[in-house]
């Protein structure tokens, strides 16, 4: 016989919640990249974050990012910051 469970270890309604693998880490801390628009067009925007809690591939981001902020989920590892992007 075989059981699948699932627990819910943490739960909160306005949580912002990201990718793991867009979360990377240099001397300075974990950042990810963010789209800016300056005059019309759209740049890669390196932004420091303090991540908490991991499961399942998905990461709870504490700080550093707001809600409505465009975060670069393809493609970034192919930008630093100040890329201009295509936004397709």
């Amino acid at each position: 016989m075989l059981a699948l469970t699932r627990f819910i270890d943490f739960q909160k309604e306005d949580a912002i919640i990201v990718p793991t693998s867009i979360v990377k880490n240099d001397f300075n801390g974990a950042y990810l990249y963010i789209a800016e628009q300056k005059e019309g067009e759209s740049f890669a925007k390196k932004v420091y974050v303090e991540s908490g809690q991991t499961s399942t591939n998905k990461t709870h981001i504490i700080s550093g990012l707001k809600f409505g902020q465009e975060i670069i989920s393809e493609g970034y590892d192919k930008v630093v910051d100040g890329t201009k992007l295509q936004i397709k």
